[in-house]
């Protein structure tokens, strides 16, 4: 019940779709008006996205498709047109997944040698409301049974003093809780792998039994995260049941830390910062969460368990349940700063204000464990304080409420991880503009300064001006040749077409996906049979 009253925040209000990467550019440019028809579509992210199976098409200016075929290199998303374009306006849409495994969708227009009276209109496109509250449920599930496997596994096989690791009765418990819980983590992966795909493709539920769903679905890193999960869950509850402990506990870990390979941390960076604390993050969490899970078995009548046998476990598990409280902290704080880099992002954003409502949830958890380690701990043990039998009943309460609120900070992670962050754009200025200027020899005396500005990855607008040796523009033959190159990433060569707009000067567009030194090439027809080549290096930062 917790998981869907929680998950339900995900549809609270619709909104566009959007994910981690976000475009940077498009050539040509949103609402550009270009000359002659191009051969060739672009879109420049700010990240390495790959390409969707669905929601990418050209529309030509009476609204029918045009045949084009769409393919994405690192970070960019190139369109070959199978056709030439007609005069008129014309929509592209396009749908990629970003890094971090989060669809994200949109589309702009541009028009060939004027716009039309009637273009065909933009489409919105919107998440499906009932994929996204079924992914966030199935999140949740992974979470719920991952956490608490590897928790139960860490305080059974590490934690518990032999006393307690010899009574039946409590072992018997542990191993059923364990199975229950591997249930849950193998459910929820598996049921992620096809509801992604959907996502991805911007379908509704109703596509589940598709063959265009599963056939993504296979393919994803859900998928890959499944079969992690699923392989170590059951290598976990077999060797926990035949008294296999290291073996339980590394594939424990293995399952738990294949949580890694989807989500926010995958386009996030420094990668060795961001994984490592993502790792502190989960193993804090999973000992904090199963462990407790354990503790409460422990502590419910029936066992044989002495007084003193509980009395260590309990210590123990306070011990390391403190460590966890400071690795939650600080592991959640390097995360939030690395994905979201925003601090009015935290009440100004959906994500922001899941990661408060998770800090208001743990806080009265941490009160409460501070009170079982400060007040009803000491009277567990053998001092003049000692009340084995009242501290006990107390410390069972205690214990049964925070793993109540314990679940719904689960249930809240399940909706965090398939939100948004905040765009970075939103509150890192980008580097100032600057115009980047290469000046070539012609020859003859002639040199032409090819300007790209804001001399930045993404859409730049470029000028040639073609001088003499006192400085006076050159009037030529017809329109020079522009090519540019990056040849230590292989993007290009890039030709962009070139317009006159003054005497001597010409202007293009060109979108340049990576930073780095580009190649700039330059034909530049002095006459009918005079055509030099130029080449210069320039820098885009």
């Amino acid at each position: 019940m917790l998981l869907a009253v929680a998950a339900l925040l995900v549809v609270g209000s619709p909104s566009p779709a959007q994910a981690h990467a976000r475009p940077v550019g498009t050539y040509p440019a949103d609402n550009e008006v270009v000359p002659e028809a191009p051969n060739e579509l672009s879109v420049t992210f700010n990240e390495p996205v790959t390409l969707a199976a669905a929601g990418n098409q050209v529309l030509g200016p009476d609204g029918a498709e045009v045949a084009s075929d769409f393919s994405v290199r690192d970070r960019v998303l190139s369109i070959s047109l199978e056709e030439a374009l007609p005069d008129g306006t014309h929509v592209v849409t396009w749908r990629v997944t970003s890094s971090d495994s989060h669809p994200v969708a949109g589309a702009w227009t541009f028009a060939v040698g004027a716009p039309s009276a009637h273009a065909p209109a933009v489409p919105v496109v919107t998440e499906q409301h009932d994929v996204r509250l079924a992914q966030a449920i199935a999140t949740g599930v992974q979470y719920a049974g991952l956490l608490g496997l590897a928790g139960l596994v860490g305080v059974a096989t590490l934690l518990a003093p032999v006393a307690v690791r010899r009574d039946a009765v409590l072992v018997r418990r542990w191993h059923r809780t364990a199975g229950g819980f591997a249930v849950l983590a193998a459910l929820g992966s598996t049921l992620l792998a096809p509801l992604s795909a959907l996502r991805t493709r911007g379908e509704p539920l109703a596509a589940w039994w598709s063959a265009d769903t599963w056939s993504e679905a296979v393919r994803g890193a859900s998928a890959t995260t499944a079969a992690v999960v699923v392989v170590g869950v059951l290598v976990t509850v077999v060797a926990l049941r035949r008294g296999l402990d290291v073996l339980a506990a590394a594939s424990a870990a293995t399952a738990l830390a294949a949580m890694v390979l989807v989500g926010h941390t995958r386009s996030s960076g420094p990668a060795a910062v961001v994984l490592g604390a993502d790792l502190v993050h989960l193993g804090a969490a999973a000992l904090w969460w199963g462990g407790l899970v354990a503790l409460g078995l422990a502590l419910a009548p029936g066992t044989g368990l002495r007084p003193a046998a509980r009395a260590v476990l309990v210590a123990r598990f306070s011990g390391a349940a403190a460590v966890s409280v400071l690795g939650l902290v600080a592991a959640g704080l390097v995360l939030y700063w690395q994905v979201a880099h925003s601090v009015s992002g935290l009440w100004d954003t959906g994500y922001g204000r899941t990661v408060l409502l998770k800090v208001a949830l743990v806080l009265p958890v941490v009160a409460l464990a501070g009170w079982n380690r400060y007040r009803l701990l000491p009277r567990l043990g053998t001092g003049p304080r000692e009340d084995p039998a009242g501290a006990e009943g107390r410390l069972r309460t205690v214990v049964r409420c925070e793993a109540g609120v314990l679940v719904a900070v689960v249930a809240a992670t399940g909706v965090l991880v398939n939100l948004t962050p905040p765009a970075r754009s939103a509150t890192e200025p980008p580097p100032p503009a600057a115009e980047r200027t290469v000046t070539v020899d012609v020859g003859d005396g002639l040199s032409a300064d090819v300007t790209l500005a804001p001399g930045r990855p993404g859409v730049n607008g470029v000028r040639l001006r073609v001088t003499d040796p006192n400085g006076r523009p050159v009037e030529l033959d017809g329109p020079p040749t522009l090519t540019l190159l990056q040849p230590e990433r292989e993007v290009g060569p890039l030709r962009r077409p070139v317009t006159p707009s003054a005497s001597g000067t010409w202007e293009a567009t060109a979108d340049l996906p990576v930073a780095g030194t580009w190649e700039v090439t330059l034909a530049v027809p002095l006459s009918r049979f005079e055509e030099p080549v130029a080449i210069g290096r320039i820098e885009v930062q």
